[in-house]
């Protein structure tokens, strides 16, 4: 997807660098019961600008798994259990 806005931004003059997108993360793990999910949003600035897909795919895994590491991630857990 952010191939296609680099591309379509660049086709009309515009061309990005970056841009910013917000993205759903799992936050799943192994120990987590079968039928639920875990997930939380995410804002970031994406590499729209970087044209190899995947040195893209590689610098958007990089943001998820430092979200994914980051300590206060589930605060909302703990501000309304049970959603």
């Amino acid at each position: 997807m952010l191939g296609a806005f680099r591309r379509y931004h660049t086709a009309f003059g515009w061309p990005l660098d970056q841009m910013p997108m917000a993205i759903p993360i799992s936050l799943r793990d192994s120990s987590d019961p079968m039928g639920g999910n875990r997930f939380t949003g995410a804002r970031f600035v994406a590499p729209v600008g970087e044209p190899d897909p995947v040195a893209r795919i590689q610098l958007v895994r990089e943001f998820i798994l430092n979200v994914r590491a980051e300590p206060a991630i589930a605060f909302l857990d703990l501000l309304h259990p049970g959603v």
